[in-house]
């Protein structure tokens, strides 16, 4: 019915035209401009046969035909294309026997205003929760029209962005770091940077997917937060050397570091 509907009211052309001009082609590209810039560096008006060829490929399937990520199968889909055009006489076979014997060097699209979004790692985070809870995928999200709504805090998210933008709060130039900023009252995420450096679409996020020790971090649910329910303070004091505890359990400080008693 819908179709009908919309036929009632564009051509065959305009609906290809809004269709091609919304589609999504892998790492957050809508559009055949985005794709052609993103993938090729050139307007979608000066791609090759061959470049079409490609960005056509990729609506069937924009993650398994991404040239970027799997360059064997996006190869493949655009020699079917190229072929497809040939049999439709878009093209003539000479025309067809240059774009198949074309090399295949897409590049890596580059983040910039126009086809990245603005808190990536936050986006890449709410689409692997919606893929892995409601077992969607990721063309689904992308496509499908879903509205999800989150706990993002723009102001949050833009100043721990900024901060990791700040090379003087990372003086060793190849450490990695990760953040999240929670809620302390509903436990919602504000905000989330899942490492240093460049980012890739639904990459690595050690924010919420590197399996590793919290460390210190602990320290304020299983130490402070019950001495404070039971009548400590700030202001109370603690020994800071070895002690042994009941069962053998003998805690040390990092490099057995040790010291005069300290307060809370």
């Amino acid at each position: 019915f819908l179709a009908v509907e919309i036929e009632k009211h564009y051509s065959k052309d305009q609906i290809l035209a809004m269709y091609l001009n919304s589609a999504y082609f892998g790492h957050n590209i809508y559009g055949v401009q985005d794709a052609a810039e993103g993938y090729f560096g050139v307007p979608a008006s000066d791609l090759t046969v061959e470049q079409a060829a490609s960005i056509a490929g990729m609506l069937a399937n924009p993650t398994l035909y991404d040239p970027t990520r799997f360059p064997e199968y996006a190869a493949n889909r655009r020699k079917t294309v190229i072929n497809n055009m040939l049999v439709n006489k878009k093209i003539d076979s000479q025309q067809a026997q240059k774009a198949l014997s074309a090399p295949f060097y897409p590049q890596n699209p580059s983040v910039n205003s126009k086809t990245n979004y603005q808190y990536p790692w936050f986006f890449d985070s709410v689409i692997n929760e919606a893929i892995n809870k409601y077992g969607l995928s990721e063309t689904d999200i992308m496509n499908r029209g879903y509205r999800i709504f989150t706990t993002l805090d723009q102001n949050d998210q833009t100043a721990l962005q900024n901060d990791y933008q700040n090379d003087y709060l990372f003086p060793v130039a190849d450490d990695q770091s990760a953040s999240i900023a929670l809620d302390a009252k509903t436990g919602g995420v504000l905000a989330v940077i899942g490492g240093r450096n460049s980012h890739t679409f639904r990459g690595f996020n050690r924010a919420n997917q590197m399996r590793r020790s919290p460390g210190s971090l602990i320290k304020p649910l299983v130490v402070y937060a019950p001495a404070v329910e039971r009548g400590y303070n700030k202001q109370s004091i603690f020994p800071n050397s070895p002690r042994t505890f009941s069962g053998g359990y003998r805690p040390e400080n990092a490099l057995g570091y040790s010291s005069q008693s300290v307060d809370m």
